[in-house]
Order: structure tokens, then C-alpha cells, then sequence
């Protein structure tokens, strides 16, 4: 998991605002989510990195470095699965930031 974890935060850029996904993370509803990248982008970040971890989820020290831990759900999926959803929630908020029904 340490070594893992390690090697997915090599992978992010310094400047990048972090998002590291974990079930002891935050969770927000949709609307939460589109506001908080308007936000985001209106404070001019340029990147947005995410982060899943494998099925041993993701060291403990290494969540420290995200900027914010978010939960998907309290239950658990599979690291595949979680991209997925993941995917379709930040679709979704786009959605909802311009103002297209889908979200409905």
C-alpha cells in the first residue's frame, strides 16, 4: 500500500489541486461537487489530479498530501468501479455548472 501510494503521488504534478478518493473522505452531493470546481476554477487551478488507489486502498501518510479526501459512498467498490463513478460524477457536476438537465 505505502509503495503503491508512493508511486500514484509521483504521477501528480506539484501545482495540482489533489483529490485522493478513500471511504474515510468527505462526502458530497452532487451540487456540492460542481460548486466546489467552479470554485476551483474561478481561483485559477489550472490541474486537478485524482486519485484512486488499489484494493488496499491508500496509505494513511499519503492522504495527508491531498488538498481534499473525498468518499464516493460508505460502501465499497472496486478501484474500477470507483473510476467509473467517479467519471460520471464529475460529468455530472458539468453539467450542472452549465446549466444542461442532465443532472435532473
Amino acid at each position: 500500500m505505502e509503495r503503491e501510494s508512493a508511486l500514484l503521488l509521483q504521477a501528480v504534478q506539484p501545482a495540482s489541486y489533489l483529490v485522493m478518493l478513500d471511504r474515510t473522505g468527505r462526502a458530497m452531493r452532487s451540487e456540492e461537487l460542481a460548486c466546489l470546481l467552479n470554485h476551483l476554477e474561478e481561483q485559477g487551478k489550472k490541474t486537478l489530479s485524482f486519485v484512486v488507489g488499489g484494493y488496499l486502498g491508500l496509505a494513511p501518510g499519503s492522504l495527508a498530501r491531498a488538498d481534499l479526501v473525498l468518499s464516493l459512498s460508505a460502501m465499497t467498490f472496486t478501484h474500477e468501479m470507483c473510476r467509473l463513478f467517479l467519471v460520471e460524477q464529475l460529468y455530472r457536476a458539468a453539467t450542472i455548472n452549465a446549466a444542461v438537465p442532465y443532472h435532473l
